[in-house]
């Protein structure tokens, strides 16, 4: 019963403060909520003779209904690069090598053989050296080097 009285209270008071909060920003920035700024009625109302001075009032105001031209925003001279993102490996190389490891060795060598070598020089020194060594030994000499180096 307690933890209702005191989620009522903390809803209430969390109404409280955003209805506080719009009105905060309402009188700060109307233009902000669509409400037509102050000025405009006043001059609906009146014409300006060739003086500038508004001494007559209009019988009706037409309304331009064209929005006001945008302003385009301005162009930065110095354009930031975007930071560059490093991801890194996620993958579970010991779980694979287990894989591997639990395989016959023919087998696994000619899975690996279709691995690139990226991927081989990750999994190979998580496997035991007298299997990873029979596994290397079945592969062509070049690419057997370059997944030692």
């Amino acid at each position: 019963m307690k933890t209702a009285i005191v989620l009522g209270i903390g809803s209430f008071m969390s109404l409280l403060f955003i209805v506080g909060l719009f009105f905060a920003l309402m009188s700060s920035d109307p233009a902000m909520f669509g409400a037509p700024p102050e000025n405009t009625a006043a001059a609906d109302t009146l014409t300006a003779d060739s003086t500038g001075h508004a001494d007559q009032p209009v019988a009706e105001a037409a309304h331009d209904t064209t929005p006001p031209a945008v302003k385009p925003a301005p162009v930065p001279d110095k354009v930031e690069p975007k930071p560059v993102v490093v991801q890194r490996d996620t993958t579970d190389w010991k779980s694979k090598a287990k894989l591997f490891e639990a395989m016959d060795v023919t087998t696994a060598s000619n899975i690996l053989q279709t691995m690139n070598d990226a991927e081989v020089r990750q999994i190979i020194p998580h496997i035991k050296k007298r299997n990873a060594a029979k596994i290397l030994a079945s592969f062509d000499p070049g690419r057997a080097a370059r997944i030692i180096r």
